[in-house]
């Protein structure tokens, strides 16, 4: 089969739901990131002990989006597509479905810019707006191939 460059979210294990806008970039990785072995070290012995058990660790997982539309527009899907993650001010845990990579993820969406609740848009061209969606990843095991 061959691979389609589209996403596709289901927000707190509601439906699946194609992404309504088009993947540009997304996160290069396919397996979680692992932590480094943890060491202990006694001031009275020259040896170290090293806990061989490596672990996952949480990550971000960010996709580029691209929107087309005249300006007005693309800001109030965005703002549509970004306040449909959270119920109450709580975020809700989003599965992220990317087919261009083959693997699904789950996560809380965060936003990228420190100083803004909305992802920050980027006028690529007339009538085209990038932005980033970035998912703050706890549980590592969801990062799963499909």
């Amino acid at each position: 089969m061959p691979r389609q460059c589209s996403l596709s979210y289901r927000i707190n294990n509601g439906a699946l739901t194609p992404c309504p806008f088009h993947l540009v970039k997304s996160d290069d990785r396919i397996i979680a990131p692992v932590r480094e072995y943890e060491v202990q070290e006694y001031p009275e012995s020259p040896a170290a002990e090293i806990y061989p058990y490596a672990s996952k660790k949480p990550f971000d997982y960010t996709v580029k989006l691209l929107a087309f539309g005249d300006e007005a527009t693309v800001v109030a899907s965005v703002r549509a597509f970004w306040d449909s993650m959270f119920s109450g001010g709580a975020a809700q845990p989003v599965t992220l479905v990317n087919y261009w990579k083959g693997v699904q993820v789950t996560g809380y969406p965060k936003s990228a810019e420190p100083d803004s609740y909305y992802p920050m848009l980027i006028e690529y061209e007339s009538s085209a707006y990038i932005f980033d969606l970035t998912l703050y990843i706890a549980d590592p095991t969801t990062l799963t191939a499909i």
